[in-house]
């Protein structure tokens, strides 16, 4: 293998991971083809009619490509035997019966109004009656393509089915994390994503928010840090020993009421709000009772079928308040607060207020997200 293809290779599985890959890709091989232009075409035979999308193009004039689009997309007669002809290299001069390409008006008038001669055709498949095509344009009156163009091209065309299969995979992974990322911005809740070293993935805008207010809660480059001691080394213990869950508190110097912070592992493939997270994750719900509750009371009441007064109670626990303080604050007697948590327990199926804050942040969650 020489250099000059060992390097065309190692652009070709770098593409999927850099936004301008595939356009270096088509740029190295026009070079080493002798195209002056040049595009790669995704085509959708899916439905009723053909839906294409240019994923990069190159040396072709915009006129010239509206002009095709308009024009001679239909009557292109390439399309008449280019279906046999997916997954090989394909020379138009070897393609099209010689009368045609001489009598043809996209020969005739199109390519020549253009300065365009032979071309060069890569399409493979990359599912389903989806095809995806190099197209490789040299000047008008230049040579054909010959051996050695089409020999090199037909070592590259597996490499590049492989790598552009990757592309997809690798779209559709950021596609889902984006919508993941989308969802969490409208649950009624700070969120934030790390990682299992600690590392802040995502904060929603909420948990910036609050952060960004100083009191007792920070993200300091790129980690979550809490101005209580106790609460912090409790958290960090959670994240490196990646236990399935936390509930804690972390007092704030101002004296307000505490943060409430409930930490779950999010293993890959598990759900929390519709997508698939694709590597392990730790969720962290933030539960500020000055600035916002956790969830409406009229979510909680429908989800479990609550009674007002034990929504109300739910949601006063989601923010913080033990028992006392919420019978307190309500005007009740600790046995009526008792009485209505044990009606909780039995709606949500769960035995402690750990696990029913659990269950219900991941089912506030899921109703937060979009449907999929």
């Amino acid at each position: 293998m020489t250099d000059d293809i060992e390097r065309l290779l190692d652009l070709i599985y770098d593409a999927p991971w850099q936004p301008d890959g595939w356009a270096v890709v088509l740029r190295e091989v026009r070079s080493a083809v002798g195209a002056v232009g040049g595009h790669i075409l995704d085509s959708d035979f899916s439905g009723a009619a053909p839906v294409r999308r240019y994923l990069v193009q190159q040396g072709v004039p915009k006129e010239a490509q509206e002009d095709y689009d308009a024009n001679w997309y239909a009557d292109d007669p390439r399309w008449a035997y280019g279906v046999p002809n997916v997954g090989h290299v394909i020379a138009d001069h070897e393609q099209l019966p010689p009368e045609m390409r001489r009598t043809h008006g996209f020969y005739r008038s199109y390519l020549p109004a253009y300065d365009f001669g032979p071309l060069l055709s890569v399409p493979f498949e990359t599912g389903p009656r989806r095809v995806v095509g190099f197209q490789l344009l040299r000047p008008n009156k230049a040579e054909v393509y010959g051996p050695e163009e089409k020999r090199l091209l037909t070592f590259l065309l597996p490499h590049l089915r492989r790598a552009m299969a990757a592309t997809a995979r690798l779209g559709a992974v950021l596609s889902q994390q984006d919508a993941a990322h989308a969802a969490l911005e409208r649950i009624d809740s700070a969120v934030i994503l790390a990682a299992p070293d600690g590392k802040v993935i995502f904060a929603n805008s909420r948990a910036s928010r609050i952060a960004a207010l100083g009191d007792g809660l920070h993200l300091r480059a790129g980690r979550l840090v809490l101005d209580d001691r106790a609460a912090q080394r409790q958290l960090d213990r959670h994240i490196t020993g990646a236990a399935p869950q936390l509930l804690l508190r972390a007092k704030r110097p101002s004296g307000l009421p505490d943060f409430v912070l409930h930490a779950t592992l999010t293993r890959p493939g598990e759900s929390i709000g519709g997508p698939l997270f694709l590597e392990p994750r730790i969720c962290i719900f933030i539960s500020d009772p000055v600035l916002m509750p956790l969830a409406a009371e009229e979510t909680l009441r429908q989800a479990f079928r609550l009674t007002p007064a034990e929504a109300r109670l739910a949601q006063g626990l989601l923010n913080g308040l033990n028992r006392a303080d919420y019978a307190r604050a309500q005007g009740v007697s600790i046995n009526t607060v008792k009485r209505q948590l044990d009606n909780v327990f039995a709606k949500t199926q769960t035995a402690s207020q750990q696990e029913l804050i659990a269950v219900m942040t991941r089912c506030l969650a899921a109703m937060a997200a979009p449907a999929f």
